[in-house]
């Protein structure tokens, strides 16, 4: 019998762990840029300048 080491449920690789904080970051800043559209109304602030876009078009 080798000595081989076998993994538990609480031991992950680095590259898991890498991978793992990069999707708790990724999750948060998505929530944050979704709050920063919300307050400063920027979805209004698009869909004006998409309208006067397409006002300049059709000129």
């Amino acid at each position: 019998m080798g000595s081989e080491t076998q993994m538990t449920p609480t031991q992950i690789s680095d590259e898991e762990a890498n991978l793992f904080a990069m999707q708790l970051t990724s999750a948060s800043s998505c929530q944050w840029f979704s709050n920063q559209l919300s307050e400063l109304d920027l979805l209004e602030i698009i869909a004006k300048a998409g309208q006067v876009l397409s006002c300049l078009q059709n000129k």
